[in-house]
C-alpha cells in the first residue's frame, strides 16, 4: 500500500463567511477536518465582501472566484466556469466537488447535497412554477456530472434513488453519507429545558419548497399551539400576510435570520421542531435539534432518522401529529432521548472518515493514506 499525503482540491459554491444553507456549514466542517487529518487541501469558493479576514484564519488555501448574482441560475454557471479555470492551474490527486457544477477532471468525487430533479419535484408540490422551470433547466447538467464522476456521494437513500432515476446506472457508484452535527455546540441542557408545553419551532429558509404555508395551515387548526419561525427568504412577506389572514399574529412569531451562535440556545426553548418540506436533501436542522434534545417531526420528504413523519403536503395529518405529540409529554421525552442517541452517530469526524474512505476507493489502486 502506497503511503503519502493526499492532495485534494474542493470546489464549494456555498462556503463561509457567507453561508446560504446547510451545504456551507458542511463544506467548512469537512475542509477543517480534512486538513487536521493530514490531507493537503485547497478550496475554491465564491468571492465576496469580508472574505479576506476569514480566509487568513484557515490553514489551507482558499481560492476566491467571482460569481454573478445570488440566484443559482447565474451563480452556478459563473462559479463553474471560474472554478474550472482554477482547477486547470492546480495539481491534485483528487477533485471533491460539493454541488457539482464544475467541469469535472479525473479522478473526481461528486457530492450531491441536492439534485435539480428532486428540487423540481419539491417545487411542484409547493406549486412554485418559476422554480420548477429554473430547476428543470439544470437537470441535464446533473445527469452529465453524475455520469462523469468517478464516485458519487449523496445525503440520503431517497436522493440515491433520484440519481439513479435521472442517470440510470449511476446509483451503483453512489454512496449514502448523511450530514453531520457538532456535538459540542448542540447538546442537551436540562437546566434550560422548560417543562414540555405547546411551543413549536421552524428553522430554515423561507421558500415554497420548505412547506411553510402548510405549517401555518396546520397551526391554524390547533388553537393552543404557538409557532416561531427562524429564517428569511423570498416568502417572508407572503408569510406575514398569511399569518395576518389566518388570525395567527398572537401565536406565530417571525424571528428572522438567527446568527449561527444563537441557534443552539434556540432549540432548548421549544418543545417540537417541525420541518414540513416538500423536498429536503437531508435537513441539517433535524440533527441539530435531536442533538439538543428537542423532539422532531418532519414530512416524509426529509431524511428519516427515526423521527415521526407525515405525508408531505398533508396539512390535516401534520396538524393531528403536532397535537398528538404536544399532548403527550411522555412521548416527547422518549423522542428527546432517542434523538440524542441518533445524533451521536453523526458526529462530524465520523462523517469525514466516511468521505475519506470514498476518496481512497476512488484513488485505487494507488491506495493513498492520510497522515494520522
Amino acid at each position: 500500500m502506497k503511503v503519502g499525503s493526499m492532495k485534494v482540491v474542493m470546489a464549494a459554491i456555498d462556503f463561509p463567511p457567507h453561508i446560504i444553507g446547510g451545504e456551507g456549514v458542511f463544506g467548512e466542517k469537512m475542509a477543517d477536518i480534512f486538513w487536521k487529518k493530514g490531507i493537503i487541501l485547497q478550496v475554491i469558493a465564491p468571492a465576496g465582501p469580508d472574505t479576506q479576514a476569514f480566509d487568513q484564519q484557515k490553514p489551507y488555501r482558499i481560492h476566491r472566484v467571482p460569481v454573478l448574482g445570488r440566484i443559482f441560475l447565474t451563480r452556478m454557471p459563473t462559479f463553474g466556469f471560474q472554478a474550472g479555470r482554477v482547477l486547470k492551474r492546480q495539481t491534485w490527486d483528487l477533485a471533491y466537488l460539493l454541488r457539482p457544477c464544475v467541469p469535472q477532471p479525473a479522478p473526481c468525487v461528486a457530492h450531491f447535497h441536492t439534485t435539480r430533479f428532486s428540487e423540481a419535484r419539491g417545487c411542484l408540490r409547493g406549486k412554485d412554477l418559476v422554480a420548477i422551470l429554473a430547476n428543470a433547466l439544470y437537470i441535464p447538467l446533473d445527469i452529465f456530472f453524475a455520469r462523469h464522476a468517478d464516485r458519487i456521494i449523496v445525503l440520503s437513500k431517497h436522493m440515491k434513488g433520484d440519481v439513479e432515476t435521472v442517470a440510470p446506472g449511476c446509483g451503483k457508484k453512489s454512496t449514502v453519507i448523511g450530514n453531520g452535527v457538532d456535538l459540542c455546540r448542540f447538546r442537551p441542557d436540562p437546566e434550560k429545558r422548560a417543562p414540555w408545553g405547546q411551543r413549536i419551532l421552524y428553522v430554515g429558509r423561507l421558500d415554497q419548497r420548505k412547506g411553510i404555508m402548510d405549517l401555518l395551515g396546520a397551526v391554524s387548526r390547533i388553537p393552543q399551539v404557538s409557532l416561531s419561525i427562524a429564517g428569511n427568504g423570498p416568502l417572508q412577506k407572503l408569510i406575514a400576510e398569511r399569518i395576518d389572514k389566518l388570525g395567527l399574529k398572537k401565536r406565530v412569531r417571525l424571528l428572522g435570520r438567527i446568527h449561527r451562535d444563537k441557534i443552539p440556545e434556540l432549540y432548548h426553548t421549544y418543545d417540537l421542531l417541525v420541518l414540513p418540506s416538500h423536498y429536503e436533501g437531508f435537513g441539517l436542522v433535524i440533527l441539530e435539534a435531536m442533538a439538543s434534545g428537542t423532539p422532531v417531526l418532519t414530512s416524509d420528504a426529509c431524511a428519516n432518522l427515526g423521527q415521526p413523519v407525515f405525508r408531505s403536503g398533508d396539512v390535516p395529518a401534520m396538524a393531528n401529529m403536532i397535537q398528538r405529540l404536544l399532548s403527550d409529554p411522555q412521548t416527547l421525552g422518549t423522542l428527546s432521548r432517542i434523538g440524542i442517541q441518533t445524533a451521536s452517530r453523526y458526529e462530524w469526524d465520523a462523517i469525514a472518515d466516511q468521505i475519506i474512505s470514498v476518496f481512497h476507493q476512488t484513488l485505487e489502486p494507488q491506495q493513498w493514506e492520510t497522515r494520522s
